[in-house]
């Protein structure tokens, strides 16, 4: 992660701010689920079908399973700020604040199974799926890509009497987009 920030004062009054970060993240996960485990014993239990003569048969091989999952993440991020701060007349204080904020993120992620899996020999075996319904419902690798960007305006106004008495107004505005394949 990366932040960096910059700051200009044109005068006592005046000030420009602005601020630019970067992010990036990365996971990764193995499982490895034994073939006479728990947990695979468990899903072989939910994953079953009946064949043509009656009999319920799981669709998946003898062995385990081997999960993989990778993620990577960036995200950027840019904030801009001007502020005015000024005092008339001893007892007159007026505080404007206008900003803009634009972030962006990007995750990919990519999940693969592999049934029938022996640790001894690292060998994996053939799902074959009796439906087309059935291989939908166990995808063996999926792929995701999501892209977001934010857009947003904001300001602020202000103005103080005697120390005491403060009127103020904010608004804000925001637009955003997504994208995924």
């Amino acid at each position: 992660m990366t932040i960096i920030d910059a700051e200009y004062k044109l005068n006592s009054d005046f000030k420009l701010t602005s601020q630019f970060g970067y992010q990036f993240d990365n996971y990764s996960l193995r499982r490895y689920q034994g073939g006479d485990s728990y947990a695979m014993r468990k899903e072989k239990e939910y994953a079953t079908y009946m064949t043509s003569g009656g009999v319920q048969q799981t669709i998946f091989p003898e062995g385990g399973a081997l999960r993989t999952t990778d993620s990577y993440r960036r995200q950027w991020l840019w904030k801009a700020m001007a502020e005015y701060n000024h005092r008339f007349a001893k007892y007159h204080d007026v505080e404007l604040m206008l900003g803009t904020e634009v972030r962006h993120n990007t995750t990919q992620s990519t999940s693969s199974v592999a049934y029938g899996f022996d640790a001894r020999t690292l060998t994996t075996k053939p799902v074959v799926f009796p439906s087309q319904s059935i291989a939908e419902r166990y995808p063996l690798h999926q792929e995701t890509n999501l892209e977001n960007a934010y857009v947003s305006w904001y300001a602020t106004g202000s103005y103080t009497y005697h120390y005491r008495y403060t009127l103020g107004r904010k608004c804000a505005l925001s637009t955003a987009a997504t994208c995924s394949e």
